[in-house]
């Protein structure tokens, strides 16, 4: 802190010089500077994967069976963060980040509470966006519940996170993150 001082008086002599020729004693103010931890960052890593139900049609063979049961790198799979615990439009958008070729990804945030949230949770939810139809139907409570919650909630505190894991399953006939939606039409034979 003495340096720091230091370093103040000395700018303020630099600044003052070219006011005054002759050589006199300037009177300096102290200055206390704080240095502010909150814009330093930390990094959130992780890795997305994604399951796919068999839905029928032809018999697989055990090898093929046993794949659907792994899980695949979900890739290109886009997230939003915001501050604080609860997903809800009052509380902007501080960070987005895709899911590269292995389901990876990394970003860097200040200290504080985030919401993980997927694409569909970005904005205002409207119900209407989603399928009912003779084969496909939205749960509308489930959808707002599920709208609500963030996919995950976690707080940096002067440490990295990392080794974050999240699977998002698609059942039968359904391309979908949102778990709310349903199919019940037929099956293949």
């Amino acid at each position: 802190m003495k340096v720091l001082n230091l370093m103040v008086c000395i700018l303020f002599s630099f600044l003052n010089y070219g006011q005054n020729t002759s050589l006199k004693k300037v009177k300096t103010k102290k200055v206390k500077i704080v240095l502010i931890r909150g814009d330093v960052k930390h990094v959130v890593s992780g890795n997305v994967t994604r399951t796919e139900s068999y839905c029928g049609g032809v018999e697989l063979t055990p090898t093929e069976f046993d794949n659907y049961n792994k899980t695949q790198p979900n890739v290109g799979k886009v997230f939003y963060v915001r501050k604080g615990n609860e997903n809800t439009t009052s509380q902007p958008i501080v960070a987005t980040f895709t899911t590269d070729a292995s389901g990876n990804f990394k970003i860097e945030l200040p200290n504080g509470i985030y919401s993980l949230i997927v694409k569909e949770q970005a904005n205002k939810l409207s119900i209407k966006d989603y399928p009912n139809s003779k084969y496909l139907h939205t749960n509308e409570e489930c959808l707002r519940k599920w709208w609500k919650k963030p996919l995950y909630v976690f707080e940096i505190k002067d440490k990295e996170i990392t080794d974050l894991k999240f699977n998002f399953h698609w059942p039968c006939f359904i391309n979908s993150d949102v778990p709310c939606i349903g199919y019940s039409g037929p099956l293949p034979p």
